[in-house]
């Protein structure tokens, strides 16, 4: 059996880790609702192809795509300050680490995560485009 790579333990030196009953609440609605979560430690850094895809699938109109990205980085707390801003998917795409410090990100942490979930994103999206111009079959779920 090969060895699996080590999974966050909700214990850090004999106590429950802040935040640990949420991450395994949010993995468990994740799954429910039938999407996929991060499946190692490093991914909650960005996101796995398959998660970035998923995301690119939603409808781009409103804002849906925008909280579903925030809730997956653990990040919702953000997303009704964005949506206030009228930041949708798109220009979100666009944005830098400066412009999340103007929009109130203040924790370096919370707008690295974001940096580079965006960059897993549009690298996804640009193989998915990639795909359907050469007219290989693509997994963008548009037809």
């Amino acid at each position: 059996m090969p060895p699996t790579a080590p999974t966050a333990s909700p214990m850090k030196g004999g106590k429950p880790r802040p935040g640990a009953s949420h991450l395994r609440e949010s993995t468990v609605m994740a799954r429910h609702d039938a999407e996929l979560t991060p499946e190692s430690e490093s991914d909650r850094d960005g996101l796995n192809d398959e998660l970035a895809r998923a995301i690119l699938r939603m409808d781009p109109a409103g804002f849906a795509q925008v909280h579903r990205l925030f809730e997956v980085l653990d990040l919702d707390k953000y997303a009704t300050r964005f949506v206030e801003q009228e930041v949708d998917f798109k220009t979100l795409l666009t944005l830098s680490d400066t412009d999340f410090k103007e929009l109130g990100m203040v924790t370096f942490g919370s707008r690295k995560r974001l940096v580079n979930a965006i960059r897993q994103l549009v690298r996804v999206n640009d193989n998915l485009a990639d795909r359907k111009a050469s007219g290989s079959p693509s997994d963008c779920g548009h037809a």
